[in-house]
């Protein structure tokens, strides 16, 4: 029962982070009644339930009948699960609500990051500073992890400096640098590496499955990549039976 409450909440939650994802980029408020994205007509309670509105209406807008993007639900059933998993991995009250804080600042940059090409601040701060508390209060090395911020941040720095040297062009913009910086932040140094290796294996699938590997001008989401790889690392050490591999 406790998990199914918990699944809810997060489907609350989800449905949230859907506004954010859609408002932040383009600078709306994110107090005003919910509207349609397509056409601005204000949305009814009734239309704005998670997933099962969108199920119900068949994934098209009541008002003007355009179709409805596919993350809303991805999101609003994604984020549940994350959430579950996290009360479920975690002993204590105040780790649960730190480690869904970190899944959910990684939902949102994925598809802002995906969508725009952009990482705001607001988010990367917040996964920094979230991490340095997080790891001040629970982890036993909290060096690990104010060097893993720093450690990240310089990987990305001489990463972009080499591609800039080799094609005179930046490769990775200023967002990935601090956002690598507060996924090191919460997962400490060797991890942080890890991260943006992994990062890298994903963005390179991408890049060939999409045919764009001969565009030397496609610009990907990499930001995007690097979330997937933080979310990837934190769900294996939060996993009990893989704990002692990355502590």
């Amino acid at each position: 029962m406790l998990f199914f409450l918990i699944f809810l909440l997060g489907l609350c939650i989800g449905s949230f982070l859907n506004v954010l994802i859609y408002r932040i980029p383009l600078e709306k408020s994110i107090l005003t009644p919910s509207s349609c994205t397509l056409c601005n007509q204000k949305i009814s309670i009734f239309d704005n339930i998670p997933i099962l509105s969108y199920v119900i209406l068949k994934g098209k807008s009541r008002c003007c009948k355009k179709k409805i993007s596919a993350q809303y639900p991805v999101v609003e059933l994604i984020f549940p699960l994350l959430l579950v998993f996290s009360f479920q991995s975690n002993d204590t009250t105040e780790e649960f609500i730190f480690v869904s804080l970190f899944f959910l600042l990684m939902i949102v940059i994925i598809f802002i990051d995906w969508q725009h090409l952009i990482i705001p601040h607001v988010f990367s701060w917040s996964l920094i500073a979230s991490g340095l508390v997080y790891n001040y209060i629970f982890s036993i090395n909290f060096l690990n992890f104010i060097l893993g911020a720093i450690a990240a941040a310089a990987l990305v720095l001489i990463t972009n400096g080499t591609y800039y040297v080799i094609k005179k062009k930046q490769g990775i913009g200023m967002g990935d640098v601090f956002l690598l910086s507060g996924i090191g932040s919460w997962l400490g140094l060797i991890n942080s590496f890890i991260c943006f290796f992994l990062a890298s294996i994903y963005a390179t699938f991408y890049i060939v499955a999409s045919g764009q590997i001969s565009n030397v001008y496609a610009k990907i989401a990499f930001g995007s990549f690097l979330c997937f790889a933080g979310m990837t690392v934190m769900i294996i050490q939060q996993n009990v039976f893989l704990k002692n591999f990355f502590y």
